[in-house]
């Protein structure tokens, strides 16, 4: 009696574990078929919080969900929101195009203005926020994306997708069809003028025109214009409690016109020191003297205006002159 008894709980046992599997395979399947069926035409999930606690948070999971939050309205004044969503799109884009598993990786987005419970939820009055929610546990630490720390770039969010989730896909930017035709223009016009002119190459290659080239190429380089071209700042942010703020305040990020002032104050810096050299070129000792004065002068205002612009960004750095 005893070992049919022994019997009969060790094959209800496996009889309720594999009932029970077959459920939650049943459910899964359940779950990526309404997933699949719940994409755009942008193939994203528009979340709400019934959607986001029934894909997001229930279990089972056998997928994971790459989820931003953001807010796109304008009463926000988002600035970040727009560029992010851009970069999330050819991420996006680039992900279904390629030969990745679609069952394994979602992707979802989380309006403020759609549903604030889902930010409740997550504890989050931030955006634009980027979370990978894994298959088999809730979001950790690591889950949540860096935003102010790598940027919004594309290429940079989808190796940290690959980082969490193992799936790995190249990213395509879209070709830019108008930087071409720029392009083409620009070799069009300077193949006819050196056509037209044979001494074109004088012009082009001579000294002045070679040094003046240069100048603008370091100060477009030093100024911080190829971190904009990388991580595509806001030119600016305008809240309702500080009002127009054009300085991001740390070193971690910029705006697009904190580094149009910090190019134009390097400019100026090297134009009172081409102004200082000039001096002995000047015809007469009061024009020598009037331009050293100004030289000094300018240099001394100048280069203590990029110390305060360095001491803003850099609140610990401990050297400045004439400005705070």
């Amino acid at each position: 009696m005893l070992p049919r008894l022994v019997f009969l709980s060790i094959f209800s046992f496996h009889y309720l574990s594999a009932l029970s599997e077959s459920e939650n395979f049943d459910i899964l399947d359940r779950k990526v078929i309404n997933l699949k069926s719940s994409l755009d035409t942008s193939n994203v999930i528009r979340l709400d919080f019934e959607k986001y606690n029934e894909y997001l948070v229930q279990t089972p999971r056998n997928y994971s969900v790459i989820l931003m939050l953001t807010a796109m309205t304008e009463r926000h004044e988002c600035h970040h929101c727009q560029s992010a969503a851009e970069e999330f799109f050819i991420l996006i884009n680039a992900f279904y195009m390629s030969k990745a598993d679609k069952t394994r990786l979602f992707f979802a987005i989380a309006d403020f203005d759609d549903d604030p419970k889902i930010f409740t939820s997550l504890n989050q009055n931030t955006v634009p926020v980027f979370m990978h929610f894994p298959p088999d546990s809730k979001p950790q630490k690591e889950d949540s994306y860096d935003v102010s720390r790598n940027g919004l770039n594309a290429e940079v969010l989808g190796q940290w997708i690959t980082s969490r989730t193992g799936i790995h896909f190249k990213i395509e930017r879209p070709p830019n069809y108008a930087g071409w035709f720029f392009v083409g223009i620009t070799i069009c016009v300077i193949g006819i003028i050196i056509y037209l002119r044979s001494d074109s190459f004088e012009i082009i290659f001579n000294r002045t025109t070679v040094s003046y080239t240069s100048m603008v190429i370091i100060f477009y380089m030093v100024s911080g214009q190829v971190w904009n071209s990388i991580r595509r700042p806001p030119a600016f942010h305008n809240s309702a409690e500080e009002g127009l703020i054009i300085f991001y305040p740390a070193s971690n990020s910029q705006f697009v016109w904190e580094t149009v002032i910090v190019m134009a104050v390097y400019a100026l810096v090297s134009w009172s020191l081409v102004l200082l050299i000039e001096v002995t070129n000047a015809p007469d000792s009061s024009r020598k003297r009037a331009m050293a004065i100004t030289g000094i002068a300018l240099f001394a205002i100048f280069v203590s205006l990029s110390l305060s612009l360095f001491r803003k960004k850099n609140h610990g750095y401990p050297y400045s002159f004439l400005l705070k």
